[in-house]
């Protein structure tokens, strides 16, 4: 994806790329792809906003049909632990001082958690967990 940190690509004897439709970076890759190839990326849609949602529709462009996703929760525990602890955001969202981003706030929306118990979410998240024929079911109405 266009998040990939470029000296990653030397590590792989073969590295591709592909946009996420609703990024802010998509435009200008396809901008300066279009002006040395006269070809803009591949752009998988539908990518936002949890990492669940990108790799679900990388599968699918890839052409996959059966998909099976584990472990996706799409919020933090209720202490504010998130989806881990050797990413790039802090762990005390709280300390000026730590290194890091912060988190998405979550508010007071809970979903059931993957290892039992709940997680606490926000809109953002909540609605990656509706399936398509919901979502589409809903906007008709």
């Amino acid at each position: 994806m266009n998040t990939l940190y470029p000296d990653n690509v030397d590590r792989y004897k073969w590295a591709g790329i592909a946009t996420k439709g609703n990024e802010a970076g998509t435009f200008l890759l396809d901008l300066i792809a279009y002006q040395q190839t006269g070809r803009i990326l591949p752009l998988i849609p539908y990518s936002n906003p949890v990492v669940a949602n990108t790799a679900l529709s990388f599968a699918l462009y890839l052409g996959f049909k059966n998909i099976y996703l584990f472990g996706v929760d799409n919020g933090n525990l209720p202490c504010g632990s998130h989806h881990s602890k050797d990413s790039i955001y802090k762990k005390n969202q709280k300390d000026e001082d730590e290194q890091g981003y912060s988190c998405l706030a979550m508010d007071e929306k809970t979903l059931p958690g993957n290892l039992g118990g709940y997680v606490t979410t926000n809109d953002s998240f909540h609605i990656s967990t509706s399936p398509i024929r919901k979502v589409n079911k809903s906007l008709s109405e």
